[in-house]
């Protein structure tokens, strides 16, 4: 009985020190916890569960410690077991949906902060932060979206939250709203390097590269050491054709990362696109070596062994790319590209039946067939071909360059500008789609049209010189001489050892009869590239009109020598014509038609010859033959006209000026010379009325101005004809005779003899002997 009654007696204190414990655990694990030393607080933890397994906070707390260790699945199975004892506590969710998260598990986790938010009282920031990062893993971007916002609603100054909100529009391919959330992260955190290289990549997607260069720069200045910065950033600027600027950053990037084949490729790849393809090639070697069995490496590396008329090779590349890749459709049009360059149309077509073999439908073997035919002067049926690719896929930009190039040949340039627009329209950053439709609105006299498209490639590719120098000359064709200056001018900031800049230069001097600076701007090409056939057929051409002929003669026969050109030849003949050599100028023009027996240009000016010898029929077989080849060309009625008058014609010379004015109402040479041939027919006010189209249509037209003065000076209208002559000068300031013409007029006819005086002594200055004979008659 004793013994029985000290069993009572202990009982009760054994519960009692049982309940302590476990509290005390638990206020010990905590404790552990909060000096992070994890191991220990889960220890305590798990000696409470087993002396009280009912508690729940000991389960949530020891998942916590869990969670800290990284040991997320034990951490998701004490969160259940909390969840379990106490369904109300709406953090066991909360975390539990962490763990999950931190496993992966994400649908888990959504599930878990779904619940956590609808148990909250308040709502929390943080758990539709988490369940939108949640989302963004099962690329349920806008859920993630979504959630991003209400958290910002909840904390509008959190930069985390624009930046993570900013990455899912991102992903969605929303790249402005990106670009919008990562400026408002910026402001609230200009010191994160991430958000620069997360709003770059999103500038790029809008080909907004300057702007992408610019935070892919700042971005390194957090992080020098971030590869894919300077990889992107080439790629930028490889975009904007800065080349030198990608090599440098792929370089960079490849210094940091030098297994990476991705690297060498997109470094070759600006080295082709430099004109360095034996750097190109080097590198592709290099990716090679890294990555043996990619077939678009092969394929590059072939391109750029094609680029350096490596043939074999480059056949070599592509052969290997098509045993990687069986159906590798881009390595049959290369390799056919390859074949047709060899003359071996055969290969050509067998490689675009292959294609076709593949897939009936693709575009691309009908391009390489277009191709081919284009080499065999089959128009027609290229033609048939590209419209063939157009059906199959409307889409692809190439189909319409290919087909207006096609187009173009055949003088139809209103088609090849239709086409070349449609390319424009699938990628608007063509820029050969904006240079070609410029150059046949210059072939239409748009010459306002044509500027605008090459002032686009400028744009676009602020370093292109060729586009300044094809710029320039619209700028020549429109006589806007001062302007085309500036162009080339900027041209050769860019490249000061481009001789063909020089040439283009030369060029304008010599039509503003500025042949001193063109004879200079010639030898000066010349001087940089002693091989330079332009430099001497253009210099030649210039010594044409000062009437040096043998000197001419001696320059077109280099540039001859050099490379054979329609100009150069067509020259030939010129200045044999100076030198009354009638056979021998017909000669060469006969040379340049049996050359170029499509040219309509060598047609034309064989045609004018004749018709100074005077040889009516053969001229007009000439021009008969040129409307055959392009009959809706107007240059060719406009000549034709001109040779009328000259063969003292001017009713049938006014027929043809109509027939160009009806093909382009907006001809300014054709209203002018419309009106010498009724000036000629006494018809002086119809030829008033057409010199002002000519001026309304071309403001810079001298020549109208000239005439019109003539005209107006003839119904005794002297003020309105020193105006025009007037006018004339100041389009050209050395222009001699305007400068005798208006003297002679005022002297004799406005009674200002002072000033007339003054205009004469202006036309001796520039070299007119004349003006000082007509001094000494009437100003003393």
């Amino acid at each position: 009985m004793k013994i029985l009654s000290v069993l009572f007696l202990l009982l009760p204190f054994w519960c009692l020190a049982q309940t302590q414990t476990a509290e005390q655990l638990i206020q010990s694990g905590n404790n552990k916890a909060n000096q992070k030393d994890y191991q220990g607080a889960i220890d305590d933890f798990t000696k409470a569960i087993e002396l009280n397994s009912k508690i729940a906070d000991a389960y949530f707390y020891r998942a916590n410690a869990y969670s800290n260790l990284q040991k997320n699945e034990e951490a998701v199975a004490d969160f259940t077991k909390t969840i379990e004892l106490n369904p109300k506590k709406a953090d066991a969710y909360y975390y539990r949906g962490n763990a999950n998260s931190n496993l992966r598990a994400y649908v888990n986790a959504i599930d878990d902060y779904t619940k956590a938010i609808s148990m909250k009282p308040k709502p929390d920031a943080n758990l539709y932060h988490y369940r939108a990062n949640a989302k963004t893993n099962t690329r349920d971007y806008m859920g993630a979206i979504a959630d991003f916002t209400k958290a910002i609603t909840l904390t509008p100054k959190n930069p985390d939250l624009y930046e993570y909100r900013g990455l899912a529009k991102a992903n969605v391919n929303n790249s402005k709203g990106a670009i919008l959330d990562f400026n408002t992260a910026v402001k609230l955190n200009p010191n994160n390097g991430d958000l620069y290289y997360y709003r770059a990549n999103s500038e790029a997607t809008i080909a907004n590269y300057t702007a992408a260069i610019t935070d892919y720069t700042k971005s390194l200045q957090y992080d020098a050491n971030r590869a894919e910065a300077y990889y992107y950033r080439g790629n930028a600027r490889s975009n904007i054709h800065d080349n030198v600027g990608a090599i440098d950053d792929y370089k960079k990037a490849i210094a940091l990362k030098p297994n990476i084949a991705e690297l060498y490729h997109y470094l070759g790849n600006a080295h082709t696109n430099a004109k360095d393809n034996q750097g190109a090639i080097l590198d592709f070697d290099k990716a090679i070596e890294l990555n043996a069995n990619n077939p678009e490496l092969y394929l590059y590396r072939g391109i750029a062994k094609r680029n350096i008329k490596d043939t074999t090779g480059a056949m070599a590349d592509f052969n290997k790319a098509i045993e990687l890749k069986p159906q590798y459709i881009q390595a049959y049009e290369n390799r056919a590209g390859v074949s047709i360059a060899a003359k071996n149309y055969d290969g050509a077509f067998a490689d675009a039946d292959t294609i076709l073999a593949f897939n009936p439908k693709s575009e691309v073997a009908y391009l390489i067939r277009g191709s081919a035919k284009y080499s065999l002067k089959d128009s027609l049926g290229a033609i048939a071909d590209y419209t063939k690719a157009i059906e199959l896929n409307p889409n692809n930009d190439r189909s319409y360059i290919e087909r207006g190039k096609m187009k173009e040949q055949q003088a139809d340039y209103r088609g090849a500008i239709a086409d070349f627009s449609k390319s424009i329209e699938l990628k608007p950053g063509n820029t050969e789609g904006y240079s070609k439709r410029a150059n046949d609105k210059i072939q239409l006299r748009d010459y306002a049209g044509a500027i605008q498209d090459y002032q686009k490639v400028l744009q676009m590719d602020p370093r292109n010189a060729e586009a300044y120098a094809k710029l320039s000359n619209v700028y020549t064709l429109s006589k806007n001489y001062p302007e085309a200056i500036k162009l080339v001018n900027e041209g050769l900031k860019l490249n000061p050892k481009d001789a063909d800049l020089y040439v283009q230069r030369g060029i304008l001097w010599d039509a503003m009869q500025n042949t001193r600076e063109a004879m200079l701007d010639f030898n000066k090409a010349i001087a940089i590239d002693s091989a330079s056939f332009n430099a001497y057929t253009f210099r030649g051409n210039t010594k044409n009109e000062l009437k040096d002929y043998e000197g001419a003669i001696e320059d077109l026969n280099k540039a001859i020598n050099l490379r054979g050109t329609e100009d150069n030849m067509l020259f030939l003949g010129n200045a044999r014509l100076g030198l009354k050599d009638y056979a021998g100028a017909l000669d060469s023009y006969d040379r340049v038609v049996d050359q170029y027996p499509k040219s309509v240009k060598a047609l034309l000016t064989r045609a004018t010859a004749k018709s100074m010898v005077p040889d009516s029929a053969g001229a007009m077989q000439d021009f008969a033959k040129a409307l055959e080849l392009q009959p809706h060309n107007e240059d060719i009625y406009v000549k034709r006209g001109d040779a009328y008058i000259l063969l003292k014609d001017s009713i049938s010379a006014i027929l043809d000026y109509n027939s160009a004015i009806e093909i382009n109402p907006q001809n300014s040479e054709a209203y002018t010379n419309r009106g010498i041939a009724k000036y000629k027919l006494k018809d002086v006010r119809g030829a008033l009325l057409d010199y002002n189209m000519a001026i309304e249509t071309m403001p810079s037209n001298k020549k109208a101005y000239i005439r019109r003065g003539e005209a107006k000076a003839l119904i005794k209208d002297y003020n309105g004809a020193v105006a025009d002559y007037t006018s004339a000068i100041s389009l050209d300031p050395k222009d001699k005779q305007t400068y005798f013409d208006r003297g002679m007029l005022k002297i004799n006819n406005v009674t200002d003899k002072n000033s007339g005086c003054l205009d004469l002594s202006k036309a001796g200055e520039l070299g007119m002997k004349e003006a000082y004979e007509a001094i000494r008659k009437y100003c003393y």
